[in-house]
């Protein structure tokens, strides 16, 4: 390590390990308080955190110093803000699939530049804890411990490494990651986000059940050559205007959605007026009020995923995100009977 380099990273002062083998650590900068993450690598990641730090691709940790020393690498990186999807997990469950889906196609957008990089470079540990959402639900992809920088001399991987359950059989030696090896662990990830589960211990059925079995093919060939081609897939198997209910296909989902909105229609249908009140009238409040029930609906099952583009309801906090959600709800209420009470008095 050069004289230069130490002073460098002296101005980084431990704050609290990270992991039990005390090779990922919070710090902060002495002269500007900011908090950075700081690894201590292998020498051979070298190599890819400095490509990383070439390349600035949004969606991932900035890179800002990678000194290597002896056997090993120091690396500097930004601290990101957010909940993993592991976290979101524990906490509230699987995800509505538009935003599991809106995850992964957020992950492939990321994952592209570094795809049709030259030469490509291939994360390889793509799981629920190396993906954090943060308040404004916006995807970081980190960790790329596990990385490698594609060689199309190579016929196999020469360090087996990843997550098993995450991890396609190419990465445990059969033949060299590439590609369709961060697609399958896509696939994977997408399966646990809607299910909680792998796989292998409970397969997604809904609308993209098909997508999944195509990324997680054991054979490299039958998954999707590129995250572009997935991404094209993942857009046209969501279903569109579909009501809430009737997205997953599930026969009790449907029949508890039917009966949902013929309690809906019918109420409105039956509201009682008083005498006098016009025709024209009638039917202005029965729709206004199947408007207002249609507006709960809507924001409380994330209809055509409105609600995650909307402020605070599009927050990953579950807490922050229903308060968001009641308050469009009402403001839509508020909204629709506003416009009832001015045509009523005309």
């Amino acid at each position: 390590m050069k004289v230069e380099e130490e002073v460098l990273l002296s101005y980084y002062r431990e704050v609290e390990k990270l992991n039990e083998r005390a090779d990922i650590s919070l710090v902060r900068h002495v002269e500007s308080g900011q908090f950075f993450i700081q690894k201590v690598l292998p020498a051979s990641s070298a190599s890819v955190y400095r490509k990383l730090m070439e390349m600035k691709v949004d969606g991932i940790p900035e890179v800002f110093h990678v000194v290597e020393d002896d056997d090993s690498v120091i690396i500097i990186e930004e601290l990101i803000n957010g909940i993993t999807v592991h976290e979101y997990l524990e906490s509230n469950g699987p995800f509505p699939p538009e935003q599991a889906v809106n995850i992964i196609y957020s992950l492939c957008r990321i994952l592209k530049s570094f795809h049709n990089a030259k030469p490509p470079i291939i994360h390889r540990d793509i799981k629920p804890s190396n993906v954090i959402i943060d308040a404004d639900n916006h995807v970081t992809l980190i960790d790329f411990d596990a990385s490698k920088i594609y060689d199309k001399n190579k016929s196999r991987d020469t360090i087996l490494m990843g997550t098993a359950a995450f991890a396609a059989p190419e990465q445990f030696g059969y033949s060299q990651s590439d590609a369709r090896t961060d697609i399958y662990a896509l696939g994977v990830l997408l399966n646990v986000m809607l299910t909680g589960l792998i796989p292998s211990e409970k397969l997604y059925d809904g609308y993209c059940t098909g997508v999944i079995r195509k990324c997680i093919a054991m054979d490299p060939n039958d998954r999707y050559s590129s995250v572009d081609i997935l991404m094209k897939h993942l857009k046209s198997a969501a279903p569109k205007f579909v009501p809430p209910g009737f997205r997953t296909k599930r026969p009790w989902k449907m029949i508890l959605a039917s009966c949902g909105y013929a309690a809906m229609i019918l109420s409105c249908s039956w509201m009682i007026f008083e005498d006098g009140t016009p025709v024209y009238l009638q039917w202005i409040e029965r729709f206004a009020a199947f408007l207002c029930m249609a507006s709960i609906v809507i924001f409380a099952f994330d209809y055509c995923s409105i609600a995650t583009r909307l402020p605070i309801s599009g927050s990953a906090n579950i807490v922050l995100s229903w308060i968001g959600r009641i308050m469009w709800m009402c403001l839509s209420i508020v909204i629709i009977i506003g416009l009832l009470t001015v045509i009523g008095n005309f």
